[in-house]
C-alpha cells in the first residue's frame, strides 16, 4: 500500500509540474502570429459591425422618409378630387350666370327713357293694338285644300253657269 501511495504521489507531482504555463520568452513564434492575426480580425470585425450599423441607420431613415412621402401623396390623392369638383362647380356657376350678367350690363349701358319717349311708346302700342283689333281675323288655310274660287262678276251682271248662289 505504501508503494501504491508513493506511486500516486509521484504521478501527481509530475502532472502538477507539467500544468504550469511556460514563461513568456518560451511562447512559440507561430502562436504570436496567430494572436496578432486574431487581433486584426477582431478589429476588422468591429469596424465592419460599426459600418453595418451605420448603413442600417441610413436605411431606417430612408424608410421613414419614404413613408412620409407616401402619406403626403395619399393626402394629395384624396384632396385633388375635392379641388377639381370645386373648380368645375365654380365654372358651371359662371357659365350659367353669364347670360344674366350680360343682360344686366346691357341694361346698365342703355339710356333711360324720358317721359315723352315713354308716352310715345304707349301711344304707338295702343295704335298697333287697335289696328290689329280692327283687321278681320284670317283663319289659317289648310295646305292640302285648294283655295275657294270666288266669282269675279261686275255689279249688275249675272253670274256664270258654273257658280251657285
Amino acid at each position: 500500500m505504501r508503494l501504491l501511495m508513493s506511486l500516486l504521489i509521484s504521478t501527481m507531482l509530475v502532472l502538477a509540474s507539467s500544468c504550469q504555463a511556460p514563461p513568456p520568452a518560451q511562447i512559440p513564434p507561430d502562436v504570436g502570429r496567430f494572436l496578432e492575426a486574431q487581433a486584426q480580425q477582431n478589429q476588422r470585425l468591429a469596424e465592419l459591425q460599426a459600418s453595418w450599423q451605420q448603413e442600417r441607420q441610413t436605411l431606417f431613415e430612408q424608410r421613414d422618409q419614404l413613408e412620409a412621402e407616401r402619406v403626403e401623396l395619399a393626402r394629395l390623392r384624396n384632396q385633388e378630387p375635392v379641388v377639381a369638383a370645386a373648380i368645375l362647380t365654380i365654372g358651371e356657376l359662371i357659365l350659367c350666370l353669364s347670360p344674366l350678367l350680360l343682360a344686366g350690363m346691357f341694361l346698365k349701358m342703355s339710356t333711360p327713357l324720358t317721359s315723352t319717349d315713354q308716352l310715345a311708346e304707349v301711344l304707338l302700342l295702343r295704335e298697333e293694338t287697335s289696328r290689329r283689333a280692327a283687321a278681320p281675323l284670317a283663319l289659317p288655310r289648310d295646305p292640302l285644300r285648294p283655295a275657294p274660287s270666288l266669282p269675279c262678276a261686275a255689279p249688275g251682271t249675272t253670274p256664270s253657269k258654273g257658280t251657285t248662289e
